[in-house]
């Protein structure tokens, strides 16, 4: 067994273990499978899948291609020179599969959003609690 067998093998086991999700190890095994030193752009990387899966709606195979660059993040798949896409023919940047080990999960960034909600979360928790606390005040005076 070599050692992209091996790190395939490795893949299966971060899958089953929810290291990686469905998705991504489609995306590692599709660049496996299909292994080719110029790499793949996104959308030929959607193509395949999509063939392989047979479901070539745009929709389907948007969930695998948002999964592209977070396992760039990771160091599964690593970003080459920019050529022509065989589909678009846009010039796009391909990745490859790198056959390193799948490292953490990038750390969710709060954003200004997400903060205010949960301040206002905490503060109506507050409120609810303020008033509580009066109504028992109320209530002991009686």
């Amino acid at each position: 067994m070599g050692v992209r067998d091996t790190s395939i093998e490795a893949y299966r086991e971060a899958l089953a273990s929810g290291w990686i999700n469905e998705c991504e190890f489609r995306v590692i095994e599709a660049s496996h499978d299909h292994y080719r030193p110029q790499g793949w752009t996104t959308r030929e990387l959607m193509r395949i899948i999509g063939q392989e899966i047979g479901n070539l709606s745009w929709d389907r195979l948007q969930d695998y291609q948002k999964t592209v660059d977070p396992l760039k993040k990771r160091g599964v798949l690593e970003e080459l020179e920019k050529r022509k896409c065989e589909i678009t023919g846009h010039k796009a940047y391909p990745v490859r599969l790198t056959y390193n080990p799948v490292g953490p999960k990038p750390k969710h960034k709060t954003t200004e959003k997400e903060a205010l909600r949960k301040r206002i979360k905490e503060l109506e928790e507050e409120n609810a609690r303020l008033k509580a606390a009066q109504v028992k005040g109320q209530l002991a005076l009686f």
